[in-house]
């Protein structure tokens, strides 16, 4: 039994050429140009024929966020792997390390605060009492604001750090299909500059073929089309999903 993504229809009329295989697009069987469908009722299966290509609804390529060695590649081409599901791993040992300095520096900043914030306390009743003068506390409380900004600063710095020995690890953005994989283990990952794998996502597909103008007027965005497919001897009937109103030059 052969089970089918989920499809649906598009109708190019760009300069983009559809993905077909070598053979020679078939021109319209003239034979049957008096059959030709309304927009309403689609391109029925008496009428004009043409060739196209089943494509995928999205494709990436997976960059790394984080320079590294890459520690471990984990799918192989053609794996089918799920949203979330770990690709690669680079080096985190570096980034492992930011996490426990950015920790220590929170730390520090947090004894720095409950010291002046004791300290502001005692001061201030204190002063209550005349005991201090008012630019003796004004002097504290300008130490006990900039440390709570150092502290904020060094949350800040953690939630970084964890981000980044987090990215060592990539993961997949959807499910689909691996269709290249571009690193080794002991390569060096660049961000924005050196690939991982390729994913394509292969649950829902799109069927774009090229309508020649003078039968662009026969179809409509909703309109049913059916779809031979010879390699699994099946016919379905997609929609049109959308229309490129762009005449080839060619």
């Amino acid at each position: 039994k052969i089970s089918l993504p989920e499809a649906s229809a598009e109708i190019d009329n760009s300069d983009e050429s559809p993905k077909t295989d070598d053979r020679e697009v078939p021109e319209p069987d003239e034979t049957l140009a008096e059959d030709k469908a309304t927009p309403e009722s689609g391109l029925k299966a008496s009428g004009p024929r043409f060739s196209g290509s089943f494509e995928a609804q999205r494709e990436t390529t997976v960059m790394p966020n984080v320079n590294g060695p890459v520690d471990r590649v984990r799918v192989e081409e053609g794996d089918f792997v799920q949203k979330g599901e770990l690709l690669a791993s680079i080096d985190a040992k570096d980034y492992e390390l930011g996490v426990e300095q950015a920790k220590s520096s929170v730390s520090a900043a947090k004894a720095d605060v409950e010291t002046l914030e004791s300290e502001f306390r005692r001061m201030k009743e204190l002063l209550e009492k005349d005991a201090v003068s008012e630019s003796n506390f004004d002097k504290l409380k300008g130490q006990l604001k900039g440390a709570r900004a150092q502290l904020s600063k060094a949350k800040i710095g953690l939630k970084q750090a964890k981000k980044a020995r987090s990215d060592a690890y990539v993961s997949a953005p959807y499910s689909g299909t691996i269709t290249r994989v571009s690193v080794s283990s002991g390569d060096y990952a660049i961000p924005g500059q050196v690939p991982l794998v390729t994913l394509v996502e292969t649950n829902k597909l799109y069927l774009r073929t090229q309508v020649p103008e003078e039968y662009s007027g026969y179809v409509s965005e909703g309109a049913p089309v059916e779809v031979a497919i010879p390699a699994i001897e099946q016919t379905l009937t997609l929609e049109v999903d959308r229309i490129n109103p762009v005449i080839s030059e060619q």
